[in-house]
């Protein structure tokens, strides 16, 4: 695939299913012909309800009389596909009333129609064909996903009808809790909990049961199950003291209005853009709403700024299970004082991993030297005193490597959402595992931004396999080791050492600098299967790698013999 075909599929609205695996080069329906589907709707709807129409089946027998809503899916096939399809946040603004019309009457299919009669129409696989998963599941699956798109549509702020959302919310927790047995939809799904109480705080319906459902979520979350990240409990704050301010409970609401205001001063970029939009744009009057206000109000909402402090509050989380604070409180180890742990336990489990770090010390005053360490967390301690005694005899170079080792600790969000969209993770996550990319970077010692201390000058993504022996001799390894250090940082990174909840992609990043005034650095970084669902397609993403200044070019191996794999997949 070249470079204009690859940008025109980044643009694309993307396909997106809970429980279905969509292969990644799935087709999503011409958006010009879902538009002239879409502007039929209007028509449709001013006119009677449909007859019922009698079919047959391939056999000629006969299958009873055609549901209203397979009719009108018969008569607007790519918008109804479309509308189950596509991800939330890609569908086009101008026919989102469409595709929540023809949402609904896809709900209608499946409560009215046979499996047969699905089945004529795609919406159910061919028997045989459903790769293992049962007919009832797959209603089951399709239904749910219809819910929670509509739900989602509905919250919009350009929507904004909660009352509507809180209608498929309930459908969808009833559903849940007949197929588990459970009566407790909290331990059944609690995102959907979630959903279930920003929806009741949003439509001010019941205040009371607002009030508890949010504080079960702030008080009942915790990082074992992958639930309780932070996100959710100041998602639940934020709603909570609305619900207390409406309920007379001024003081409570005070108090929850001081914490919010410090931690989103802390925490700019923890809760994404839509949530936060979502948040201080619907239900609320923002001029006069206690937290969006002292935050700085609109300003602030689009001119958050990330600082060295912001991005290492981000970062800092138990290096075993993934808890932050101030959900816990972690405590840095005793011999590095650089890794966090959140309980003894966590640290227990982690040890194997943590006892040896690979380091490559690089600059020895002023003569550049590749030299390998495996040292243990007790050498590293040792090591980094050490630079404080280079620093003293050489302050630039001493300088420079702190602003380094501050770099590349402190990835900044943008850069990694970037890297994904280089990678293509959307499109195919599991080339997290079997590629990497190369970041040529310069130091600008200039630059009053501890952020962008080093630019980026060249990206590259390239597949592991083809890049073994240039990784290699970057790193000062011998052969073979560089495929052995890839498959220890997976081994750690994998679920089952301590780390559990949602699912995480790797991201293979390795830095230097073609001047070699630098340490060459193999760094792991992770993101979130849901944050790279949700991502915008930007195939302009080399301009957000810096904080400011030129975007990357592409970088070169091999005298260009080593293929560049962004966009070979």
């Amino acid at each position: 695939m070249d470079q204009a075909t690859a940008s025109t599929s980044h643009n694309a609205p993307r396909a997106y299913l809970f429980g279905f695996d969509i292969p990644a080069d799935h087709k999503m329906p011409d958006l010009a012909l879902v538009r002239n589907q879409a502007a039929k709707v209007t028509e449709l709807m001013r006119a009677p309800i449909p007859p019922q129409v009698f079919v047959q089946n391939n056999r000629g027998e006969a299958i009873g009389p055609l549901p209203p809503a397979l009719w009108y899916n018969s008569r607007l096939p790519e918008l109804f596909q479309f509308s189950y399809l596509c991800s939330v946040e890609d569908v086009p603004e101008d026919i989102l009333p469409q595709c929540i019309w023809s949402l609904e009457w896809m709900i209608r299919a499946f409560l009215e129609a046979s499996d047969e009669q699905l089945k004529i129409f795609a919406h159910l696989a061919p028997q045989g064909q459903g790769h293992g998963i049962s007919t009832e599941t797959e209603r089951y699956l399709t239904l749910q996903n219809i819910r929670s798109k509509l739900a989602e549509h509905f919250l919009k702020p350009q929507i904004n009808q909660p009352l509507e959302a809180l209608r498929h919310i309930r459908c969808s927790m009833e559903a849940d809790k007949e197929r588990s047995g459970k009566s407790d939809i909290f331990d059944v799904n609690p995102g959907l909990y979630v959903s279930f109480a920003v929806c009741l705080a949003r439509a001010g319906t019941d205040d009371t049961e607002a009030k508890e459902a949010l504080s079960r979520i702030i008080h009942g979350t915790t990082s074992e199950s992958g639930f309780g990240t932070m996100a959710h409990c100041v998602e639940a704050k934020v709603y909570l003291a609305r619900v207390l301010r409406r309920l007379g409970e001024d003081d409570e609401a005070h108090k929850l209005e001081i914490w919010l205001v410090r931690w989103f001063k802390k925490h700019p970029y923890e809760l994404s853009d839509t949530v936060l939009v979502h948040m201080f744009t619907t239900g609320i009057e923002p001029a006069t709403d206690p937290v969006f206000t002292d935050l700085g109000g609109s300003e602030w909402l689009d001119h958050r700024k990330a600082t060295l402090k912001t991005v290492i509050r981000q970062s800092k989380n138990c290096r075993s299970c993934g808890a932050r604070e101030p959900k816990v409180k972690l405590t840095q180890c005793s011999q590095c004082h650089h890794i966090f742990y959140c309980s003894k336990e966590c640290q227990r489990m982690n040890w194997p991993y943590h006892k040896y770090i690979f380091h490559y010390i690089c600059f020895i005053k002023v003569l550049m030297t590749y030299l390998k360490y495996r040292v243990s967390c007790r050498e590293a301690a040792a090591y980094f005193k050490r630079t404080a005694e280079v620093e003293r005899t050489n302050a630039f170079a001493g300088q420079r490597f702190r602003d380094w080792m501050n770099y590349r600790r402190n990835p900044r969000s943008e850069t990694l959402e970037s890297f994904a969209h280089a990678l293509g993770l959307a499109r195919d996550a599991s080339r997290g595992r079997t590629h990497i990319v190369y970041q040529d970077v310069k130091y600008v010692p200039s630059v009053q931004n501890l952020l962008d201390k080093f630019r980026t000058t060249g990206v590259g993504v390239f597949k592991l396999e083809d890049v073994w022996q240039d990784l290699e001799f970057r790193m000062g390894l011998d052969p073979g080791e560089g495929k052995v250090y890839i498959c220890e940082m997976l081994e750690e990174f994998e679920p089952g050492k301590g780390r559990a909840g949602e699912p995480y992609i790797p991201i293979f990043s390795l830095m230097f600098s073609a001047t070699n005034d630098v340490e060459v650095y193999l760094r792991i970084d992770s993101i979130s299967r849901s944050t790279v669902a949700s991502m915008r397609p930007n195939p302009d993403w080399r301009c957000d790698v810096n904080v400011k200044g030129e975007p990357p070019v592409h970088i070169k191996l091999g005298d260009g013999k080593i293929l560049d794999a962004e966009f070979n997949f």
